[in-house]
């Protein structure tokens, strides 16, 4: 092999790998807390929490309201901002002409909204407020804590309790909470990340290869 051919490959070979270090990056699964709120003439509650995997960042509008990630020695590990819509706007329409001749708004007294909060194995609660800082909510997440983080997405929908404060579960891709199997079989950007990268790899290992069997027969 040349020098001037070595030079090439190894060009090709940064040029590569530098393609692929975004790739790579991405393909660390994310977890979050998924949290479902119902919002009551004024009053937050929730309904549900699970953990949830994610290839992809999730995240909730952000807005007038705050949830806060508090540790077991009362640290704030995150503070997430989201948003509770309760104005509806809407269009009314001519019949005859078909066209929009007004509108107005409305103002729901009742809405449910489903919050992603970024999952820290240290936390113990997670505490809403409003934008006066009053704080609506306190949701326990100490027996996700308790969890290991890389086990999260493959660990079995929680039992469910007799009395539980909140429906809770681990999920997993393509499992509902409750344990029910979802219809999404499809392979995680982990699996695809990493058969591209051995893909490009070998191809390159095999054109380096003939090029040095190549240059030796010359």
């Amino acid at each position: 092999m040349t020098i001037k051919t070595s030079r090439i490959l190894f060009i090709v070979l940064l040029i590569i790998t530098a393609s692929l270090l975004p790739l790579a990056a991405s393909a660390e699964v994310l977890h979050y807390y998924q949290i479902d709120l119902h919002y009551s003439f004024g009053n937050v509650t929730p309904a549900a929490v699970t953990v949830q995997p994610s290839p992809s960042p999730l995240s909730t509008p952000a807005g007038q309201y705050l949830a806060e990630v508090v540790s077991s020695d009362n640290q704030i590990l995150n503070v997430t901002f989201f948003d509770i819509p309760t104005t509806v706007f809407f269009d009314t329409i001519d019949k005859e002409t078909g066209e929009i001749n007004g509108g107005g708004q409305v103002e729901l007294n009742e809405t449910n909204v489903t919050l992603y909060v970024p999952y820290v194995e240290d936390a113990v609660e997670i505490n809403i407020y409003n934008w006066s800082l009053a704080r609506m909510a306190t949701i326990d997440v100490s027996e996700y804590s308790e969890l290991d983080k890389d086990r999260i997405g493959d660990t079995a929908a929680g039992e469910e309790r007799s009395s539980p404060p909140l429906e809770k579960c681990v999920g997993k891709p393509g499992q509902k909470c409750g344990g029910e199997p979802g219809e999404s079989t499809r392979p995680s950007i982990t699996t695809y990340g990493l058969a591209l990268i051995g893909l490009i790899l070998l191809v390159l290992i095999i054109v380096i290869i003939r090029i040095a069997l190549k240059n030796k027969k010359e």
